[in-house]
């Protein structure tokens, strides 16, 4: 029993921090496709 509920939180701990990651990607990829537009427009 204790494991079972020991591989499901560490399942949702591995959910978790990727989606952290994802967000994280997410942003730097839309911040560094900014920057290159502003580059474009100069």
């Amino acid at each position: 029993m204790r494991t079972c509920c020991f591989g499901t939180f560490s399942f949702v701990k591995v959910l978790t921090v990727l989606l952290i990651f994802t967000g994280v990607w997410l942003v730097t990829a839309s911040k560094s496709r900014a920057q290159m537009e502003r580059e474009k427009a100069n």
